[in-house]
């Protein structure tokens, strides 16, 4: 699924590719939560067709990004939050500056063959 747009994805699921140009950037907050201390920074982005929504950076990713800078989010993240859709990188997601080079696509894992062949070998439950 190439190049989604905001009216055509839902809160709590994964954004496969969306390009997005920075609107507004907020100031970094710093914060403290089990895992210890952390960063988050609060963009307003809008995509192509001029849908606009929160876009959060974390930690390592804030002030990576700055008003009017084009990027693709790639494997990111779309939250509902508050009633309203908020995207991140996630755990997995990058950002794509326009201009560079689009990771490449992984290619699907083979599966083992199914044999049938049971092994006397083989661990017991």
């Amino acid at each position: 699924m190439a190049n989604q747009t905001l009216d055509g994805i839902e809160g709590n699921k994964a954004v496969d590719e969306m390009s997005l140009t920075v609107l507004a950037v907020n100031e970094v907050k710093t914060f403290t939560n089990f895992r210890g201390e952390g960063q988050m920074q609060n963009l307003r982005v809008a995509d192509a067709a001029e849908n606009e929504c929160t876009f959060t950076l974390w930690n390592t990713d804030v002030n990576k990004l700055k008003c009017g800078d084009k990027f693709t989010l790639v494997k990111g993240w779309c939250k509902d939050y508050k009633g309203e859709l908020q995207l991140s990188t996630g755990k997995i997601g990058k950002i794509v500056m326009d201009g560079e080079p689009m990771p490449a696509k992984e290619a699907p894992k083979a599966e083992a063959p199914k044999t049938g062949f049971k092994s006397k070998y083989a661990k017991k439950a």
